[in-house]
């Protein structure tokens, strides 16, 4: 017997899909509804509502090297809904990672957020603290080791970094 389930599709708009319980895979072509609600429910062991599927024509493709076009296979796509509060782990994103942004000085700046997917791919985003959110972040915390020693290459002001023209070529 011929594998149901070939792989999950993980795009942008399938995993819009996954907040109201739809999960989309890419399936044999003939495989049927109720094959893949009962391939789905025995290897990831939730209760299937319903199963939507999709044939999607493969695409005409321009080889600039070649000189020529070549047809991208054609596939089928499964939408499969699942019972409230269930979920599968395939779908669900990674967790997210704060680290400090720190000058030369140990005086925190801003704080990224790293958001990693399970495709690898790793989203930043950077955000600017208040004046006040710094005061308290530098009383409580001291400067990281090994840079009390060093000379600060970066001077900071209340709104600005500035670099000192000596340590700067």
């Amino acid at each position: 017997m011929t594998a149901v389930i070939l792989k999950p599709l993980v795009t942008e708009k399938s995993m819009s899909l996954v907040k109201s319980g739809m999960f989309t895979f890419l399936v044999d072509k003939n495989a049927t509804k109720s094959q893949i609600g009962k391939a789905v429910s025995g290897r990831f062991a939730v209760d299937v509502l319903s199963v939507s599927t999709v044939n999607m024509k493969g695409k005409t493709k321009l080889q600039k090297s070649r000189k020529g076009y070549f047809q991208k296979p054609s596939f089928k796509k499964a939408i499969v809904q699942l019972k409230k509060g269930q979920k599968i782990a395939l779908f669900e994103s990674a967790e997210k990672e704060e680290v400090e942004v720190r000058t030369a000085e140990g005086e925190v700046v801003g704080k990224t957020t790293e958001k990693k997917s399970l495709l690898g791919r790793t989203k930043i985003k950077i955000s600017k603290l208040s004046p006040v959110e710094i005061e308290q972040n530098t009383a409580v915390k001291s400067p990281p080791a090994g840079r009390a020693g060093q000379k600060a290459k970066v001077k900071s002001t209340s709104k600005k970094l500035k670099v000192n023209k000596k340590g700067a070529k």
